[in-house]
């Protein structure tokens, strides 16, 4: 019966072998093309069927991209991160999690790609599910909490003998912040270097760590981690800072954590790993570290319980012993106090020369050699015997007579190791020839004492900055010899203080800081710039300011001076979350629908519908607060639903309908709980929410016209139990302020008034317009600024003081605009009001001329526009004034061109030319599309001739440029953007990102592009058209003996058992299915 079967098929197949030919792709699963393209960033997106709660997703074996520098983000709608991965870490691995959709973003750099990925299978189930994310052995029991974020690796009840720690990780550890190893388990460690979000280590001793098994953790890269440069995990050393000491207490140095230089090991080192690379150990005698010492063959030296300090490097014959040195003794705690009672021996104060001095207190002694000079040699006494024992072994000693002169120190012309030195008296004899080795430098020994940051600063007219006076060393006993001199004082000086200095500029110019310390100089370059910076043709086009680097510019939204495509007006966006700092912000478009931007990718992801307001960051709030049109309260750090029926939100409060005001509260701020938020009642009867602000404040009015205010808006954490205290009556107040003991408020008249801790309220003045909070300040309607602190008050009449500033315009913490349109800031930097920073009759730093409109930001940033429709951020880091123009008035803008007819847009990201004209075209070409259906199967597409002319002849652009191709209505997110050969012949698929309802890509060369979904269909269904019958067996034989070539999904469709061979085989199955013989492919795999 078969037989026969197959003599008729094969003779209809030949029949049907002149039939036409196409190709028709289902959809499939997430998969990258294999390589990847460079300089991408595109997102693919699943959904689950309806009612899946689960998910299991596995990727293909050959899944690979560059390692460290190419990324594969996972994300859910509810978890948010999966996992970021990175190499082959997704190779052959299965992720499991409770959503019903994932999202992967793969994003890529300008150098090496790879295969990509490939998602092999999707498991959906239709309930939540317990996925371990650790798998260990029989020795190790592991217990995850992802509530508080922690898993415990806890030794078994078999693990009496302490076994090593073991584990694989099975599924995401992206969830984990902590992780703790209990006491009983012995030897190395595996990797933690999976575990990129863990904070922080509980590590029981006994344990053998290294350090780059922790590379790759967030608390190897957060900073407050570590001391200086020096890293350690409980009683663990992981990584020792060149020249630092070991802190005392701690017991295990761990493999690789020392790699070079003298080192001083405390007794309370039980353990030092392999490959600790020690050129000298100062220990204790009968120590764990001499007996490591002595079986490594590491020179060591029993450290001393005496120390001697030259006062002068240079010692004088007559020089009585008391003013030639200074000595300390080693207490109890460890550190080094002087003392004046001690007995010393062979000393001669007449006698030129190498001395040994004995030095004794108690029962401890050390000896000195002590160098006398006289008229004919001068001879340097080095108190950091380190020092001296290196400059010994480098041969700076020419005459090998144990000691080192002037003339030989000035003569050395090589390098000196300053390794493990903390004292470097001495060395200001060094000569213009010798260098300084190590610290990451190499540089004249002259060069190295002060100032090493300050190489080029460039600070603004008439500003101050405070400044550290520092080497490579400790430099506390040299403060009282810093001396400094300028080039020309008008332009920039350093003023010296009792515990910091200050660089104070005037005019504009550049003018040369000279500073010497202890006998050694260096010298920086301070540029002083005006604030009157050139400025293109006035326009009344200028940008409207949102938050941090946001703003609409000309119907485009840009952060920065990226422009990010929307599919209405932004109109409101948020600051960083406090607790997602580097992950999101939000934004409110005019159409109601909520965005955010996740990750590096800069496309923006619709996230809500119907949406009235959120807002924005407040630096100590945690988070944020969103409200749709329904009436329901999101809170925007998990973007988590906290409240219903609410009528107005500010700051992290919000309003109901029964007018009840409460507070989202993020409870971590206050170390109540981890990660947490959850709501506070404040009071009933509310009427509106009139202003909020740091640290809980908010100022509220309620229905019987009284105002309230719960914090104090000062260095107040918001908790349960504080009572809201009332300002005022019968008015109600537009702002409060609170000052030691009193608050201070402004009415609807604009009149300011001190409520005073008896409960009485006396009028203050008349016209005040504004508060600023940070600095204690009020400003009148005549662009006056007053400070509370200046005000008096005698016999019930109060005296303003003197105004600290006039002509104000507009005003914020620490930057204000006054009527003339210039931007000012306070006189020093980050944390200074300008009511602070102009105490004492100092004047504000002026920015920017022409400033038409500003917004601060937190701490000292402010985005500012000025009258040629610019966008500008300043922003004052530790070491320079820093200016960064986001968007220019004429060249940012001018790079688009757009084609009305098609909407097809063109950025020039290189060199512009004006003359140029875009020309889009629509195309429907049946060899261009027979070309797409051979390739992806049977396809929709939109085709365009997209090209640009100068002067009516085509030419092609200087340098790359981003092309925005509308995205059809009807196109489901998987689609392609593909570049079709001027041949015919060629299809080049593009690396592309979506947003704002547009497809956009980079390209060097304009032509033919085509957007191209596919159209759905499934295995066996060779050709696409919705049938499996002899048609699809046909062009499996055809493709088989070479007579066409089936591509990519047409391919996997035609390879029904899977085996990789498209060969006969296939065909014959594909037609007992269609004769009913099988009913599904999986019967023969």
């Amino acid at each position: 019966m078969e037989k026969k079967l197959i003599s008729l098929v094969l003779a209809v197949l030949m029949i049907m072998s002149i039939l036409p030919m196409s190709a028709f792709a289902a959809q499939n699963l997430p998969e990258s093309e294999h390589p990847y393209a460079y300089n991408m960033s595109e997102t693919w997106v699943y959904n689950g069927k309806k009612g899946t709660k689960a998910m299991s997703v596995t990727f293909s074996d050959d899944t690979e991209v560059e390692n460290v520098f190419d990324i594969i983000e996972v994300t859910s709608s509810n978890l948010g991160t999966i996992g970021r991965f990175t190499g082959r870490e997704l190779a052959g691995r299965t992720l499991s999690f409770n959503d019903s959709d994932f999202s992967i973003t793969l994003t890529s750099d300008n150098s090496d790609t790879g295969y990509g990925f490939k998602v092999t299978k999707v498991v959906e189930y239709n309930s939540e599910r317990v996925f371990p994310s650790v798998k260990s052995d029989e020795y190790c029991d592991v217990i995850e909490d992802t509530d508080s974020k922690t898993i415990t690796f806890r030794p078994s009840s078999k693990n009496v003998d302490g076994m090593p720690l073991n584990f694989d990780i099975i599924n995401s550890v992206y969830w984990v912040e902590h992780i703790v190893i209990e006491e009983g388990f012995t030897g190395d460690v595996p990797s933690f270097n999976s575990f990129r979000q863990a904070k922080s280590f509980e590590i029981a001793d006994g344990m053998v760590l290294n350090k780059s098994d922790f590379y790759d953790t967030a608390f190897y890269y957060d900073h407050s981690n570590w001391e200086n440069n020096s890293i350690y995990i409980g009683n663990y050393l992981l990584l020792l800072g060149s020249g630092e000491k070991i802190k005392d207490g701690t017991k295990y140095i761990c493999r690789d954590a020392v790699t070079e230089g003298i080192v001083e090991i405390p007794d309370s080192v039980e353990y030092i790993g392999e490959c600790n690379y020690i050129d000298k150990v100062i220990c204790s005698e009968g120590s764990y570290a001499q007996m490591w010492a002595e079986e490594n063959c590491v020179t060591y030296t029993i450290a001393e319980k005496i120390k001697i300090k030259f006062k002068n490097p240079i010692i004088n014959i007559g020089t009585p012993l008391s003013s030639a040195i200074e000595v300390c003794r080693k207490n109890s705690n460890s550190d080094w106090e002087k003392v004046t009672s001690y007995s010393a021996s062979d000393y001669r104060a007449n006698k030129s020369g190498a001395q040994t001095v004995t030095i004794k207190i108690g029962e401890y002694s050390t000896t000195v050699t002590i160098c006398i000079s006289n008229s004919d040699e001068q001879y340097i006494n080095f108190s950091d015997p380190i020092l001296f024992e290196s400059l010994i072994d480098n041969g700076v000693d020419s005459n090998g007579d144990g000691i080192i002169s002037v003339d030989e120190m000035e003569s050395y012309d090589g390098y000196i190791s300053l390794n493990s030195v903390g004292d470097v008296s001495g060395l200001e004899y060094a000569g213009p020839y010798a260098k300084i080795e190590g610290y990451g430098c190499n540089a004249p020994a002259k060069d190295v004492f002060a100032l090493q940051d300050y190489r080029s600063v460039e600070m603004l007219e008439y500003a101050k900055r405070n400044i550290n006076v520092y080497s490579r060393f400790t430099m506390d006993n040299y403060r009282d010899d810093i001396h400094y001199s300028s080039s020309n004082p008008e332009i920039a000086k350093v003023i010296k203080g009792e515990y910091k200095d200050m660089i104070c500029t005037g005019k504009a110019g550049v003018v040369t800081i000279n500073v010497s310390c202890a006998g050694i100089s260096k010298n920086f370059k301070v540029t002083v710039k005006s604030a009157d910076e050139p400025m293109g043709e006035k326009t009344d086009n200028i940008p409207e300011l949102l938050s941090k680097y946001s703003y609409n510019a000309d119907g485009s939204f840009y952060i920065g001076n990226r422009r990010v495509r929307f599919d209405s007006k932004v109109l409101m966006s948020t600051f960083y979350p406090a607790r997602n700092y580097y992950y999101g912000t939000y934004y409110l478009t005019e159409d109601g629908n909520l965005w955010t931007i996740v990750g590096e990718s800069g496309v923006p992801k619709k996230i809500g519908t119907d949406f009235a307001k959120i807002t924005t960051f407040d630096d100590y709030s945690g988070s944020g607060l969103a409200l749709d049109k329904n009436g329901n309260c999101w809170e925007l750090n998990d973007f988590k639903l906290i409240a219903t029926d609410v009528t107005d939100i500010n700051g992290m409060f919000f309003l109901t309908k029964d007018n009840e005001l409460y507070r989202c509260y993020d409870t971590s701020l206050n170390n109540e709980d981890f990660d947490t938020f959850k709501n506070v009642y404040i009071s009933s009867d509310v009427r509106s929410i009139v202003k909020t602000g740091s640290y809980g404040q908010c100022i509220y009015n309620k229905k019987d016209c009284t105002t309230y205010q719960v914090g104090t808006g000062i260095n107040y954490y918001f908790g349960i139990g504080n009572d809201p205290k009332m300002i005022c009556a019968d008015k109600f107040a537009t702002d409060v302020l609170s000052y030691l003991s009193s608050y201070y408020y402004i009415d609807e008249d604009q009149t300011l008034w001190e409520l005073r801790s008896d409960g009485v309220s006396d009028k203050v003045a008349d016209d005040i317009v504004q508060f600023s909070n940070e600095g204690y300040d009020f400003l009148d309607k005549d662009g006056r600024l007053y400070s509370i602190r200046d005000l008096t008050r005698n016999n019930g009449k109060y005296e303003l003081g003197t105004p600290l500033l006039t002509n104000v315009k507009k005003l914020s913490d620490r930057f204000y605009l006054d009527k003339n349109n210039n931007l000012y800031t306070s006189i020093y930097n980050y944390g200074y009001s300008l009511c602070w920073g102009m105490r004492e009759g100092e004047k504000p730093v002026k920015i920017m001329t022409n400033v038409v409109d500003f917004t601060e930001c937190y701490y000292s940033n402010v985005i500012f526009t000025r009258k040629d429709g610019s966008v500008w951020t300043w922003e004052m880091p530790d070491n320079e004034d820093y200016y960064e123009k986001l968007l220019d008035a004429y060249s940012e803008r001018d790079k688009i061109i757009t084609d009305e007819k098609t909407g097809i847009e063109i950025e020039f990201n290189d060199q512009f030319d004006k003359n140029v004209k875009l020309e889009a075209n629509e195309v429907s070409d049946m060899n261009s599309l027979k070309l797409l259906n051979d390739k992806f199967g049977k396809v929709e597409a939109k085709m365009y001739d997209v090209s640009v002319k100068k002067n009516g002849v085509k030419v092609q652009p200087n340098g790359s440029v981003t092309v925005s191709i509308p995205v059809p209505e009807n196109f489901s997110p998987y689609f392609y953007v593909c570049s079709i050969g001027a041949d015919g012949k060629s299809i080049t698929t593009l690396a592309r990102s979506v947003g704002g309802g547009y497809a956009t890509f980079t390209t060097d060369h304009l032509g033919r592009f085509a957007i191209v979904q596919e159209v759905n269909a499934e295995l066996g269904d060779v050709n696409a058209d919705g049938v499996i019958n002899s048609v699809d067996a046909l062009r499996v034989l055809q493709h088989s003996v070479n007579i066409i070539q089936l591509q990519d999904a047409a391919a996997k469709r035609a390879d029904v058992n899977e085996d990789k061979i498209i060969n006969s085989n296939d065909a014959l199955n594909i037609l007992r299915y269609s004769v009913g013989l099988i009913t599904d492919f999986s019967e023969i795999k």
